[in-house]
């Protein structure tokens, strides 16, 4: 399946997930670009950039991207909110000990060298961080963000590498809720996303 149809009016630049190509221009209606496909009457949902969105039975599986990151050398399945929704969540971090009352990880992306040593990709650094500091019981680094909404924000992050979505089409097209969100953490934390302990992860 083709991923969802998106429109922009003139002058409204492309969500940062969509695929560039390819696209159709429209002569009539004012104009304006399609991406993924022609433009087509059904359920449009509006994005707040002033692009629309044709989701017609999507599924988080069908928006997997065919580019994975080459410095995430894992991921995980993760079962979404229906039984037919699957996500490929990438494995971020991993757990080099956990007792009954502390637990420690270490990032497991692979590093790059870089002048004369081993560092983190640009990209990714921030987003591991945060997960190091998450699995660590530290708080938050955005004031005022309470424990569910930061779980939901760091899951969607995770996924956005693997697939061509990103928080907002999450919420426009209803997949994510505080159960997945944690089944995702615990992916990007090299556990099994529901239970103990996590088997050694599949190359992808």
């Amino acid at each position: 399946m083709a991923l969802p149809l998106v429109f922009c009016p003139p002058g409204v630049t492309r969500p940062a997930w969509a695929r560039n190509e390819p696209v159709a221009r429209l002569a009539a209606a004012g104009g304006g670009t399609c991406y993924h496909g022609g433009w087509r009457a059904g359920d449009w949902k509006a994005g707040s950039g002033g692009w629309s969105v044709l989701l017609d039975g999507h599924r988080p599986q069908h928006l997997i991207r065919a580019e994975q990151h080459p410095r995430i050398p894992f991921l995980i399945a993760v079962q979404g909110l229906a039984e037919d929704h699957i996500w490929a969540v990438p494995v971020l971090i991993r757990p080099i000990m956990r007792t009954a009352t502390a637990e420690l990880y270490e990032p497991a992306v692979d590093r790059l060298w870089r002048g004369g040593d081993l560092q983190m990709p640009e990209d990714l650094g921030n987003l591991v961080h945060e997960l190091l500091q998450w699995a660590a019981g530290a708080p938050s680094s955005i004031p005022d963000e309470d424990g569910e909404r930061r779980l939901v924000r760091l899951a969607a992050q995770g996924v956005s590498l693997t697939h061509h979505v990103d928080l907002e089409l999450i919420d426009i097209a209803g997949w994510m809720s505080l159960a997945v969100a944690q089944r995702i953490l615990r992916g990007m934390a090299g556990l099994q996303p529901n239970g103990d302990p996590q088997p050694e992860p599949t190359p992808c």
